[in-house]
């Protein structure tokens, strides 16, 4: 759809996509939220248009990236240390650039 699609066709299909991506980004599974994460930088690159289409959206979506992965430093893991902390930071600093970049 990205590669293909039109910026009109995925601005109509979109908002469809916001709670689907919105519960990935609350997964306990980094992998998920990082896969979420990648596809909304792919989104913004393809399609610069797009990042002002999201601005609605941000409220729903990054607030439980943000709070987990920047404020407290990322999932309890248990025993297990969090190595993907520093590469989820990275994208999740990355992916708001470029909201702000492109979506104001």
């Amino acid at each position: 759809l990205v590669k293909a699609g039109k910026t009109h066709v995925i601005k109509s299909v979109l908002h469809k996509l916001i709670k689907p991506m919105r519960l990935a980004l609350l997964s306990d599974d980094a992998d998920i939220v990082l896969s979420v994460i990648k596809i909304v930088k792919h989104l913004i690159r393809t399609h610069k248009s797009l990042g002002v289409f999201l601005v609605p959206y941000y409220r729903r979506m990054l607030p439980s990236v943000f709070n987990t992965y920047l404020l407290k430093g990322g999932r309890n893991t248990g025993d297990k240390i969090d190595y993907s902390n520093a590469e989820m930071r990275e994208e999740i600093l990355e992916m708001l650039e470029l909201l702000e970049r492109h979506g104001g």
